[in-house]
């Protein structure tokens, strides 16, 4: 049969369904709640708060400071809140 340009049957074009553990594995859920990208922007705003404070930009040097300590003890709040939730929880499946 002559099908249309693009089309497939769906035994043609069906993909096999992705198990959890696949789907959990494929690197794309690495970041957990965002964590290493808040480490990230508070890594980046560090940065700029140094190199402002070495151009003598002492008003934004301060804001980006602020912000860089804001988001790094924002980090280690989430991470303990989430290390004692995963703590507490695996006590109760065993």
């Amino acid at each position: 049969m002559n099908e249309p340009f693009g089309y497939n049957t769906p035994a043609q074009g069906a993909q096999p369904a992705a198990t959890f553990n696949q789907e959990a594995n494929n690197g794309s859920n690495t970041e957990f709640y965002g964590g290493k990208r808040m480490l990230r922007w508070a890594a980046i705003f560090l940065v700029i708060a140094i190199i402002a404070a070495i151009l003598g930009f002492a008003g934004i040097a301060g804001a980006a400071a602020s912000i860089a300590k804001f988001l790094f003890f924002l980090f280690i709040a989430v991470f303990v809140i989430l290390l004692l939730v995963g703590i507490f929880a695996g006590r109760k499946l065993f």
